[in-house]
């Protein structure tokens, strides 16, 4: 029963995502904002509705244009596609044209980065897509990453807290608060042992974070960053006078 609860009867029916044109979306506006890894700006975004959404998006496009057109006249090397432009306009109908005729030309059915989403694109599915309708496939692996991204945020910002604690605790020196928190962890892993939930080499994640906050801001940045772009951090150093005082 389940992709008839989530997205009703036509969708299964059709092979079209009508549920999102019938559907009531969020009851109560802005509560995405408070799951973990939520992106506030894009909630309020919602929020604001379709006007903020159409400007936004229309200053998109705009920029989208201007680098097609650069393209078109040389300035620029030709990276970008005209029917891309339309897959990532505001208008709905722009995105329509531009998504079935990327169907059609490919035989398959991709997003917008051009990325598989299901190896059939039927002509029943071309035409739906064409009326404006997104192909049900797609809305429903698109659902099945969002539930499983939102459970995996939500573990990794429990296991950022524990970390978290458990840093300040050994920067401070508080052994039994370490220990505590050690407990609490694998109390933790055994209520929410298969769930997903679980957290995983917590000892070792927290030790190396706590080695890591001891460490100046750019060391740490060092470690992570882009390999050709570690010379030229080096270097901003030495011309700020920080190489010496940061190793």
């Amino acid at each position: 029963m389940t992709p008839y609860v989530m997205r009703g009867v036509l969708d299964k029916m059709t092979g079209a995502t009508m549920s999102t044109r019938l559907g009531m979306g969020d009851l109560i506006p802005l509560t995405g904002a408070f799951r973990a890894g939520a992106d506030p700006a894009r909630e309020v975004a919602d929020f604001a509705g379709p006007v903020f959404s159409g400007i936004s998006g229309l200053v998109g496009m705009a920029g989208s244009l201007a680098k097609y057109g650069a393209e078109v006249t040389g300035l620029r090397d030709d990276t970008t596609s005209f029917n891309s432009v339309l897959r990532d306009s505001p208008l709905a109908l722009l995105r329509s044209v531009g998504d079935s005729y990327a169907y059609l030309n490919s035989g398959t059915i991709t997003n917008a980065r051009g990325q598989l989403v299901a190896s059939e694109a039927s002509t029943y599915v071309i035409l739906t897509r064409l009326l404006g309708f997104y192909p049900a496939i797609a809305t429903e692996q698109n659902d099945i990453v969002r539930l499983s991204k939102n459970v995996a945020e939500y573990s990794k910002a429990i296991k950022a807290e524990y970390v978290s604690a458990y840093v300040k605790a050994k920067i401070e020196g508080d052994t039994e608060r370490m220990n505590g928190i050690a407990s609490d962890v694998q109390q933790w892993n055994e209520d929410a042992k298969g769930t997903g939930l679980e957290i995983t080499s917590f000892l070792r994640s927290a030790n190396r974070a706590a080695l890591e906050a001891q460490r100046p801001t750019v060391m740490r940045y060092l470690k992570s960053a882009p390999k050709q772009m570690r010379p030229e951090t080096i270097e901003l150093l030495r011309i700020n006078g920080l190489i010496d005082e940061v190793r």
